[in-house]
């Protein structure tokens, strides 16, 4: 599950739980088992033709909504025009809000374009500061920030801290360029140089996978690295606890929530020095911010396994600071956003 839908999953299951009810559009139902009803499941594969067989199907699915209910607000929970197009057009038919939720720009380029039709939304959540900044420099005005939240009881309950640390550092994300994969795969071969043994997990699938993969083999690390692929809630907290350090060189971020997550578990992070990850994270002093650049996440890498003393240290001061983070609170700011775009349309 990637960020955005994970974010829309624990955010609507909150809220469902305050009576406030949704029709889901698209998504395994099993999901959304709380939702009140599914509208549509379309298993088309991730295509051109998937994309627009989806939009036809939105479409069709409107006009059978403006029959049977009333809605207060169409909410799109990410930057595909391929779901927002969609939701421009139940906004209409049903004469009700649209709200988009955007957690980061992407390219450049591309953004620039989506923005002109993003315009069409009454209102975004966004993620942190810079990335209400961002957007209101290509013109989308109602940005309101909203949070992100971390399932601490979950993750105390699943399994208990590990003291036998297998891996020396973890990645947990998207496999895709923009993550900054290459870049943390060329650093784990500086970090092999000093510690012929140093094991990194990534955790997670993509796009980029397979050239991950290859760039290992032409690093001549693949030894050192497990490419664990999608994994369980409970896995993925074990491994987190069961690692010295965790790892974000991503070039984009709206509020990772992988961050977080590792936070709960105990495992300092070295990340990308992004504003809007900064935004969220910049007071914690278990997460240690650099440039995107191998030779600085290397030695970043190596300070902290050189220094066994400083990650126990950063280790409480990870825990301590994941306690500001809650779906709750992240799911009451989000429902005051609701309420203030419905009033104001």
């Amino acid at each position: 599950m990637r960020g955005a839908q994970k974010r829309f999953h624990k955010i609507s299951k909150e809220l469902a739980s305050q009576n406030v009810k949704f029709h889901v559009i698209k998504d395994p139902p099993k999901l959304y088992e709380f939702c009140t009803e599914i509208l549509i499941n379309p298993r088309v594969k991730n295509s051109r033709l998937g994309d627009l067989i989806w939009v036809i199907l939105s479409f069709l699915v409107g006009f059978k909504m403006t029959v049977k209910r009333h809605y207060d607000l169409i909410l799109i929970p990410a930057e595909s025009l391929y779901d927002f197009l969609p939701g421009v057009v139940l906004s209409k038919l049903l004469r009700v809000p649209l709200l988009q939720i955007v957690h980061h720009v992407g390219p450049y380029s591309m953004f620039w374009i989506k923005s002109h039709i993003f315009r069409k939304a009454d209102g975004r959540i966004v993620l942190s500061e810079s990335m209400k900044n961002k957007l209101r420099e290509y013109g989308l005005e109602n940005n309101y920030i909203s949070k992100n939240g971390i399932p601490l009881d979950k993750i105390s309950s699943i399994c208990a801290d590990s003291s036998d640390k297998r891996y020396d550092a973890a990645y947990l994300g998207g496999i895709m360029k923009y993550k900054g994969i290459p870049t943390l795969i060329k650093s784990w071969r500086k970090v092999v140089e000093k510690i012929a043994e140093a094991k990194l997990i990534i955790m997670g699938k993509g796009s980029y996978l397979k050239e991950a993969k290859k760039l290992a083999e032409e690093l001549n690390i693949s030894d050192n690295i497990e490419f664990a692929g999608w994994v369980s809630e409970k896995e993925k907290y074990k491994n987190l606890k069961s690692s010295k350090l965790f790892v974000l060189p991503s070039e984009a971020e709206g509020f990772p929530l992988a961050v977080g997550e590792a936070l709960a578990c105990g495992v300092p992070v070295i990340c990308s020095d992004i504003k809007s990850v900064k935004d969220n994270y910049q007071d914690c002093e278990a997460v240690i911010f650099r440039k995107t650049e191998k030779e600085k996440i290397a030695e970043s890498i190596l300070g902290l396994l050189d220094n066994e003393e400083k990650r126990i240290e950063l280790k409480s001061e990870a825990k301590k600071f994941a306690q500001n983070f809650s779906w709750a609170k992240a799911a009451e700011r989000d429902l005051e956003i609701f309420e203030k775009i419905i009033e104001s349309s």
